[in-house]
């Protein structure tokens, strides 16, 4: 599940409210490229009696194709694994902020600075962000016209994010303790591949 440390939409305390509610007693938080999230869910899950088990979901590049891989069981207090996601959270900003760019020459007037600002320092910031920003301002009718017209895959405002090769990613789960698994099977990676 995700938080608001990347781009889901409830607090941590707040989807743990949801699971417990649910009837749910175990969970995993797997925010994109960051494990912010990982220490004040453990304890309000202890305090709630949902148990969190912590994760991170990882953009991977193999054989040219974008994949995500989810880590389970991951030590999200090692040096070497914050390390690695502040660096994948920083190629995320320069990314982000040529897609801005190249919508603000399409006539929007969002600015990165602003979408930074609301969604915290502690986030890893993502398209989903930007195409908040882009529904707010009025530039298109919906969250999901924004993926459809300007900034999904192949689109005119999309810029491909730089991500380390999947191997080097199921390398460092492992070292950290982790077990990985292929994140959206069937929707990002054909059955064959």
């Amino acid at each position: 599940m995700h938080t608001t440390f990347s781009d889901g939409r409830l607090t941590p305390h707040q989807l743990l409210d949801l699971s417990k509610k649910s009837g749910l007693t175990i969970i995993s938080i797997t925010d994109h490229d960051n494990v912010g999230a990982i220490p004040e869910s453990i304890k309000y899950g202890n305090k709630i009696g949902v148990q969190v088990i912590p994760g991170v979901e990882i953009s991977a590049d193999l054989d040219e194709q974008e994949i995500h891989i989810l880590g389970y069981f991951i030590d999200y207090k090692n040096k070497k694994f914050l390390d690695f996601l502040a660096s994948s959270r920083k190629l995320r900003i320069q990314r982000n902020e040529k897609i801005v760019e190249k919508l603000n020459i399409m006539g929007s007037n969002i600015k990165f600075n602003s979408i930074l600002d609301k969604a915290g320092a502690r986030t890893s910031i993502g398209r989903p962000h930007i195409a908040m920003e882009l529904n707010e301002e009025g530039f298109v009718n919906s969250y999901y016209d924004a993926f459809i017209k300007y900034i999904g895959d192949g689109k005119p405002a999309y810029v491909k994010k730089p991500n380390p090769k999947a191997s080097d990613v199921l390398k460092i789960i492992s070292e950290m303790g982790g077990l990985s698994f292929l994140a959206h099977p069937g929707k990002m990676v054909r059955d064959e591949f």
